[in-house]
């Protein structure tokens, strides 16, 4: 087969397969969310029943961890596809975005956040997937958390045409055997034939962190010679185009709900 047909073959493909998963992500959630209305209907039927309760519960959080998963293998898709152009973001209103995400999808665990820079002067130069970055950290840290609360803070340090955005949390922390590879690990699965779900949050981290031009890093939180959470850095470019004032982001570290 010549190389015109192979590539021509290549491309049918993939967009086939782009077509089925726009298909199954929409019908899957449509499902999805039916059967979580009627769990909630019958949750609220049923309150002096606080085993069956329980059970709904855990249902209704399997259901939203099927829709996580069926959204983050199109996410990683759109990413491939979705060239990069850039456009201002404010960077409190994404965080302020992701965590209403987060506590949505794990709503089973609760969020402290606080923020360590302006609510009005940080624009970033990015796009709607910098609201699925965040969104995914702010998971990892409530899936992670100590007794069910995860105290995250998230700090951003101007320098020169970008921002280093510091995210530290209070979890239990990665095993430093996991560390190297954690941005990769659903990746690696792939290429080993051994696919699943594990590790797709930080891989979508990983991803959108360099659709941006930088990297991401991670480091254990230390007190006292103990881990007592996890820091993440990575680089997002500042906007500096013509609509909107970048600013430097300084700010006091005030606490939101």
């Amino acid at each position: 087969m010549a190389d015109n047909e192979e590539g021509t073959v290549g491309v049918g493909k993939e967009r086939d397969v782009r077509v089925l998963l726009d298909l199954l992500s929409h019908d899957i959630n449509n499902h999805i969310y039916g059967s979580m209305g009627y769990l909630e209907l019958i949750e609220s039927l049923v309150e002096d029943d606080e085993k069956l309760r329980r059970y709904l519960s855990f249902s209704m959080s399997e259901l939203k961890s099927i829709s996580h998963l069926v959204d983050n293998v199109k996410l990683l898709m759109d990413l491939k596809d979705d060239p990069f152009t850039g456009e201002p973001v404010d960077l409190h209103e994404s965080v302020m975005s992701a965590a209403e995400a987060a506590r949505y999808q794990m709503d089973d665990k609760e969020l402290k956040l606080t923020l360590g820079f302006s609510t009005s002067e940080c624009n970033l130069r990015a796009d709607r997937f910098l609201n699925h970055l965040l969104t995914q950290l702010l998971l990892n840290s409530m899936k992670y958390s100590r007794n069910g609360i995860a105290h995250v803070k998230i700090d951003a340090k101007r320098e020169g045409d970008r921002f280093m955005i510091i995210y530290e949390d209070d979890g239990t922390g990665i095993p430093d055997n996991l560390k190297d590879g954690v941005f990769t690990r659903f990746e690696r699965s792939i290429h080993e034939g051994d696919v699943h779900g594990k590790g797709m949050g930080l891989s979508v981290v990983y991803n959108v962190s360099k659709r941006y031009g930088g990297d991401i890093t991670l480091e254990d939180v230390t007190e006292n010679g103990e881990v007592i959470g996890t820091r993440f850095r990575f680089i997002l470019p500042a906007w500096t185009g013509k609509k909107g004032d970048t600013g430097d982001c300084s700010g006091n570290g005030k606490p939101h709900p």
